[in-house]
Formats: C-alpha cells, structure tokens, sequence
C-alpha cells in the first residue's frame, strides 16, 4: 500500500488528532474575521482550519493552512497577516 501525499490527507491528519469540534473548518469561518475567497482573485483566502483563543485576558487567532509537501508555502500565504508565525510541518512516511 503507498501513502499518496496530498492536502486532504494532510488536513485529515490534523482533524484526527484535533478532533472536529477544536477548529473551525474553513468552510464555516465568519467573514467578520476579515478573509477573503481567493477565487478569481490574487486574494489569499479562507485558511484550512481557525481558532479564537481567550484566555487569562489575552485573545489570539491560530490559522492553519496545510500543504502537503511544503510548510513553508504555508507560511508564506499568512506571513502578511499574522504577527507571530509557529509553524508545524504535517509529512506523511
């Protein structure tokens, strides 16, 4: 059996060791949050998965943006909107 790379299966490892109820998936983030669509545009859309943390009076966003062989693709596309950057390389062997 080969493992086949891809950004689905990339984003399917973060919902199995996140849990679905821990991020909001991209398809439900809230436009209040500021991103754009990227179709038709040079826009840099809708991350993967978001999250609003409040705690201790300090509130932060997490964005993550999966790419299955290139994490620092992904960091690139949020580095202009984003402050502080972590990056987390998901690879698949």
């Amino acid at each position: 059996m080969q493992n086949k790379t891809s950004e689905t299966n990339t984003e399917n490892i973060f919902r199995n060791f996140y849990g679905t109820k821990q991020f909001i998936e991209k398809s439900a983030i809230s436009k209040k949050y500021g991103f754009l669509s990227k179709n038709n545009t040079n826009e840099i859309g809708y991350p993967d998965f978001f999250k609003v943390v409040k705690q201790k009076g300090i509130e932060f966003s997490i964005v993550v943006e999966a790419k299955a062989n290139n994490h620092k693709a992904a960091i690139n596309d949020y580095i202009g909107i984003c402050k502080i950057i972590i990056s987390i390389a998901i690879l698949l062997v």
